[in-house]
């Protein structure tokens, strides 16, 4: 997860192992706080009988295809 540098990916700040009263082990990871989410914003504008504005739409767009673009170039390491 640490070689996944993109603007438009949550970075990954830190991770650590905890168990509980069952000796379960569990992997926990610290992201970047996101303070919006697309679901939100849409679910907003949906609460509101409006439609999202046109450059959300576009914004939105283009960041999910840069991402998945990112992990299709050579050599970038983030896909098996």
């Amino acid at each position: 997860m640490r070689l996944l540098d993109h603007p438009n990916i949550v970075a990954f700040k830190h991770c650590f192992f905890s168990t509980t009263d069952k000796d379960e082990l569990y992997l926990n990871l610290v992201l970047e706080y996101v303070p919006e989410t697309v679901y939100r914003i849409a679910k907003h504008y949906s609460r509101m009988n409006q439609r999202m504005p046109l450059v959300y739409v576009k914004l939105y767009t283009y960041q999910v295809n840069s991402t998945a673009w990112s992990f299709h170039i050579p050599g970038s390491h983030t896909c098996c």
